[in-house]
Order: C-alpha cells, then sequence, then structure tokens
C-alpha cells in the first residue's frame, strides 16, 4: 500500500526533517530557558521569531507560531490553506496504518465503518485519529480549528515530532513540502546560534560557531 510520502524526493524530506526537528528542539530549549526566568529571554524570543518567519518563508504549507503561556512557551504547528478537518484528514487518512477516528476521544469509528462519513461531517472542531502498525505500534494524530488563525492546528507531543516514521512527522513533511520549498534559507545556520546542533557534522558545527558562544546548551 503506498504511503503518503511516496511521490516525495528523498532530498525533499531530508531537507524538512532536518529543519523540522531542530525547529522543535529550539523550542523546546527556549521554553526550558524561559522556566529558568533568564533574564535575556526577551532578545532570545525576538531572535526565535525571526527563526520562525525564515522557516514560515522556506516552507509555505506550514505555519508556526511561538504563544507564551502561563507555564511557559509553546511552538504551534498549523497546516496553511486548511480550514476544516475533512482537507487535513483526506491527507492523515493516505499515512499507512489508519485505523480509527473520534470526536471526543480515540477510536470512536472504525474508518471501514459506514459511520465514517458522517461522523467527519461533525467534525468541526477537533478530530482524533488513530493508527496501528505492526512495527511501532499505536499512534496518533490530534487536529483541532483555530478561530483565532482560522487553520487547522496540529496538537502534538515532543516525543511524535521527533520521530520521523510518526504519523504527526509526516503529515508535516507532506504540507511543509507539498507545494515546494526555497532550499537557499538557510534554517540550519540561523538555529545554530541557539546552541542546537546536532545534526550538523563536526566541520559544520566548526564553521558555525567558530565566532560564537551559545548562551544554552540544554
Amino acid at each position: 500500500m503506498p504511503d503518503l510520502l511516496d511521490s516525495f524526493g528523498k532530498k525533499e524530506k531530508r531537507d524538512f526533517a532536518r529543519d523540522f526537528k531542530q525547529m522543535i528542539r529550539v523550542a523546546v530549549g527556549m521554553n526550558k530557558y524561559y522556566g529558568w526566568c533568564k533574564e535575556d529571554i526577551t532578545k532570545y524570543r525576538k531572535e526565535y521569531d525571526k527563526l520562525i518567519e525564515m522557516f514560515n518563508k522556506k516552507y509555505k504549507g506550514i505555519f508556526m507560531k511561538l504563544a507564551a503561556k502561563a507555564d511557559g512557551l509553546e511552538l504551534k504547528v498549523f497546516f496553511r490553506k486548511e480550514t476544516d478537518m475533512k482537507g487535513v484528514f483526506s491527507n492523515a487518512s493516505k499515512i499507512i496504518g489508519i485505523k480509527a477516528i473520534g470526536l471526543e476521544g480515540f477510536g470512536e469509528v472504525d474508518v471501514g465503518s459506514p459511520e465514517l462519513q458522517e461522523t467527519l461531517s461533525r467534525a468541526k472542531e477537533q478530530l482524533y485519529i488513530s493508527y496501528y502498525d505492526a512495527e511501532s505500534g499505536s499512534s496518533t494524530i490530534l487536529i483541532e480549528f483555530s478561530k483565532k488563525e482560522k487553520m487547522v492546528e496540529l496538537i502534538y507531543d515532543i516525543e511524535g515530532m521527533e520521530n520521523e516514521k510518526s504519523p504527526e512527522f509526516k503529515l508535516c513533511i507532506f504540507y511543509g513540502i507539498k507545494e515546494g520549498y526555497e532550499p537557499g534559507i538557510d534554517i540550519i545556520g540561523e538555529e545554530a546560534k541557539f546552541g542546537f546542533i546536532d545534526y550538523l557534522e563536526a566541520e559544520e558545527k566548526n564553521a558555525k560557531m567558530r565566532d560564537f558562544c551559545p548562551k544554552f546548551t540544554e
């Protein structure tokens, strides 16, 4: 059975995965830094907001936004141009292992059920999507409509966003590169300034960090 990403080239998927993972990891670091109440967090947030603008320009199908909450910072991920659950589900359903959907929780209606379309027609605010794969086990996607942004938002967990084989990550790859992207925008080079450069080779790290001392590296 073909998978959602089979029509894309390896380089496209690799480029997005590298940039996207680092965006998530820098966001985790920013949240930690925010929790420590460091005095220069405002400066770093401004720099990260610039990085988000670069990412949004490079990958036109994804829209990211950093939001401040009472207990920390949260990187929000939206699917640009998607304004309803059915549109996103039509793509999410092409990920191998699709099993069920729900309006209030996971596993309510099997995808083979005659109730599927009627359930989808009632999905206005949230949609829970379940998957099962014999190799990786159970996994999920949760999406909801953002009235503020007027786009569908992916409600994710960090573990899923660091696993390229997870349905969450695959869906992000799809939206990130489905309309093409601008490879000339150097996301990794800017991310290196935050100290989160896990995916660079030793030579690249030395080049990026030669004149820079990161404020934090966790």
